[in-house]
Parts: structure tokens; sequence; C-alpha cells
């Protein structure tokens, strides 16, 4: 997962903000690992969580300066991580106008509580 963070061009995750994402992943996974991982082994899950991170990273650039600003892409990633564990995400495509507006109603949510 750090090794997706680390190679996206499109946020271009600074150390600082990197401690911050993975540190948001973590909770993440440490709430709801078990059930994400099922029978699964262990690279499945990470597998699996780097295609969520790297969705979550390109709609982040594509919205950034318009829906959202850098400050908030470690909490809305880990929003759209908690919402897919939670079986709450029906597609990750990106261009998809139901991923489109999910992940408008997770920056609108996180930066509600940021304020």
């Amino acid at each position: 997962v750090r090794e997706k963070i680390l190679a996206d061009d499109s946020i271009r995750i600074r150390r600082l903000d990197l401690v911050d994402v993975l540190a948001e992943v973590l909770s993440v996974v440490a709430a709801h690992g078990k059930g994400l991982r099922g029978d699964d082994p262990v690279d499945k899950l990470v597998t699996r969580i780097a295609v969520v991170i790297d969705v979550g990273l390109q709609q982040s650039g594509r919205e950034l300066g318009k829906l959202l600003d850098r400050t908030a892409v470690p909490l809305v990633l880990a929003s759209l991580l908690r919402r897919w564990a939670l079986d709450g995400v029906e597609t990750l495509d990106i261009n998809d106008p139901r991923f489109q507006h999910l992940f408008a109603v997770i920056v609108n949510d996180v930066l509600d509580r940021a304020a």
C-alpha cells in the first residue's frame, strides 16, 4: 500500500502526508481487517486495499483544488476505504457517476467533520 501511495503522480504525497495516510489506512484495517480478509491470504487483502487507495488517489487528483485540498486527502482515503470495507462502495470506476457521487459525499462528510 505504501508503494502505491508513493508512486502516485496525481497528488505526490509528501512524507508527512504519507504518515497521515498510512495512519488512517491502518486504523481502518485494524478495525475491519479480519472481516475484510475472511479466509484469503493477507497478500490478497493488501492488493485489494491498494486498488481502493489507487482509485481514491486518482479521484483526489481530479478534485484537488476544486472539491478538496491536500490536507483532506488522508481522511478522504480512509473514509473511502472504510466504506469499501463495509460494502458501501458499488463501483471503483472513477468514470462512473455513482463513484463520483459517493466520492463527493465522502469529501463533504470529511470537510463537515473538520469544520
